[in-house]
């Protein structure tokens, strides 16, 4: 699209009728003379004086997005400013910060006269202390916490002052008190009803201790959803997820950080049980290392969910030796991504032909009958190039996870791999 320089003169004149503005670092001028904004998002824009102007002459925002340039140093006096400007918005219900570098108690004080906002989200800050004085937000339900846990000792105490939260999100990492939000969640938030953590190591083994995840995972029985990047589904895991306190939990996704020896028998041990609740479970492995033996472990016992309406398994690893099976018809197309191409081995090396009961001969062509024989078909394929259904094992686990999701009677859904299978006639 060819840009249009627009005067200056004419931006000045219709200012007035704007109400959804956002200004980029690039802007080195305001020649916005807006009063009646009500979204207003600043990204990396370095003239903190004219960026608090904006904010005090539009005194009707109600969402306000605000990211500092990173690693910015702004004068004190500049920085009351712009403080004194957000404290003066009292229609706020969305108001998110990014790079801030606070003062102490300056939040505790930007968030006072806030009588309606409902989402706070707090990226990259640093220098939240401990809180003086903090007044309880009646109105605030979602919080979103992307931040260093170390330079904010006081981030934590926040939620003690939000007894009507709904929605967590946040990013631990090997400093962040899991125990002490866990505790405020389940002195003060207790309407929670979805929590998501982040994993803030991507493809590690996670940072949460196994003791926080389950005091975490008991901490609100009211909860509904959760999404969890943790280590490894252990024992104690699975059993909370199971306990009294997580009756209530109708969505679980779990993303595994990376950890190849997970025991997917713990997830068997969710499914296998009855739980009248439970309709979407996830298990993913972000490094895509599970082999399809290991997965094997998901059909140790029947599936015994009667609720459960969508499953998704990703996270399995390029098949070894068995990679070119195309050109022998046991997989749909031969492909390049496996570690020894052309190989014609007996099998996998990580997944013996004993770890299935089934013929690993079998054609991917049987799944696409044996969706048809039972009502099902291919919704959509995965958007990206994946070998898993390639190898005669991955067939192979593919047609024993449709064989178990037939028989559960509410089932609408799965996604293995990125490849989408629904019930014909399900919503």
């Amino acid at each position: 699209m060819m840009s249009r320089n627009i005067p200056n003169s004419i931006i000045r004149a219709y200012s007035r009728h704007i109400q959804f503005l956002e200004v980029t670092k690039n802007r080195r001028t305001n020649p916005f003379l807006t009063t009646n904004l009500r979204r207003l998002t600043m990204k990396g824009w370095n003239h903190y004086s004219l960026c608090a102007d904006l904010v005090v002459n539009n005194p009707n925002l109600t969402e306000l997005e605000w990211m500092l340039p990173q690693n910015n140093k702004i004068e004190r006096l500049t920085h009351v400013r712009m403080q004194l400007a957000l404290e003066s918005l009292t229609h706020l219900t969305a108001l998110f910060l990014g790079d801030w570098r606070f003062y102490p108690n300056q939040l505790v004080r930007i968030l006072r006269n806030k009588p309606v906002l409902e989402k706070l989200s707090l990226y990259g800050v640093e220098g939240i202390g401990q809180l003086q004085k903090c007044t309880t937000m009646e109105s605030l339900t979602h919080i979103f916490i992307n931040s260093d846990w170390k330079p904010n000792p006081g981030l934590a105490e926040l939620f003690q002052y939000f007894p009507n939260l709904d929605r967590i999100i946040f990013q631990p990492d090997d400093d962040c008190p899991v125990a002490e939000i866990s505790s405020h969640l389940r002195k003060t938030c207790k309407k929670v009803t979805a929590i998501q953590v982040v994993d803030a190591y991507m493809f590690s083994y996670g940072s949460i201790l196994e003791k926080d995840q389950v005091d975490l995972i008991v901490s609100s029985p009211n909860c509904v959803a959760m999404d969890f990047a943790i280590p490894a589904l252990s024992a104690n895991v699975a059993r909370a997820l199971l306990g009294p306190q997580s009756n209530n939990l109708r969505d679980i996704r779990l993303s595994v950080s990376g950890n190849p020896k997970v025991n997917l028998g713990y997830a068997n041990r969710i499914l296998a049980s009855i739980n009248n609740n439970l309709t979407h479970l996830t298990l993913i492995n972000m490094a895509y290392n599970w082999s399809s033996k290991k997965c094997m472990a998901l059909f140790e016992r029947p599936w015994a969910s009667p609720s459960l309406e969508f499953f998704e398994l990703a996270g399995i690893g390029s098949p070894g030796d068995d990679a070119f099976t195309g050109i022998l018809g046991h997989g749909l197309y031969g492909s390049f991504s496996g570690a020894t191409f052309g190989g014609h081995g007996e099998h996998d090396a990580d997944d013996p032909p004993q770890a299935f009961n089934q013929d690993p001969y079998e054609s991917e062509s049987s799944a696409d009958k044996l969706l048809a024989k039972n009502g099902w078909k291919l919704l959509t394929s995965a958007q990206y190039t994946t070998s898993v259904l390639d190898s005669r094992y991955g067939s192979v686990l593919l047609k024993r996870l449709l064989r178990q999701v037939f028989i559960l009677p509410r089932m609408k859904a799965v996604t293995f791999e990125g490849h989408r299978y629904a019930k014909i006639g399900a919503n």
